[in-house]
């Protein structure tokens, strides 16, 4: 035991001092030097012809009014599509129009500071937990409307200027 002892640490020994010693430069090296830049000689002028284009070509006139104010859908994942469909047949109710009549301008999933759903009401008191939820903006007859939601079933429509931000969730 103690001589294979022995012949480990005079192992050990050996491979710390080959690692130690220096190694000589076999050859003495001329410092580098930036190779001289060519100067590229002038590209000879080409002419350029301008192109007409008459603007009736690339944005045709809109048939009816409605086909300018069309815009397109947000993508609403199928997690909430219930959600979303409640806020529209709220804001109905409320404005008195078809469900039809409630068009989603933007939707976002979002994460709210707190059970106030980014919307608190004076003189309420709020769970000061993160509510994983939605801000959907709606629109009707030109008005938008900003509803903050749960994932399950609360929603508030939000008075303009009232909201807080939220903390918005990649989807």
């Amino acid at each position: 035991m103690k001589r294979e002892l022995t012949v480990i640490m005079v192992m050990v020994v050996g491979l710390l001092l080959m690692a130690c010693t220096a190694v000589a430069d076999p050859e003495p090296t001329a410092p580098v030097t930036a190779p001289e830049l060519a100067t590229p000689e002038p590209a000879a002028e080409e002419a350029v012809t301008p192109v007409i284009v008459d603007s009736e070509q690339i944005t045709p006139e809109p048939e009816s009014e409605e086909e300018l104010r069309e815009m397109p859908v947000p993508i609403i994942p199928d997690a909430a599509r219930a959600m979303v469909e409640n806020v529209r047949r709220d804001l109905a109710e409320q404005r008195n129009v078809d469900v039809a009549a409630v068009n989603v301008v933007e939707f976002q999933s979002v994460e709210w500071a707190d059970s106030s759903l980014g919307c608190p009401q004076p003189d309420m008191m709020y769970l000061m937990v993160i509510t994983p939820g939605y801000r959907i903006v709606l629109e009707v007859g030109g008005e938008e409307y900003n509803y903050h939601t749960d994932r399950d079933r609360y929603f508030v429509l939000c008075k303009q200027g009232q909201g807080i931000d939220p903390h918005t969730v990649d989807q």
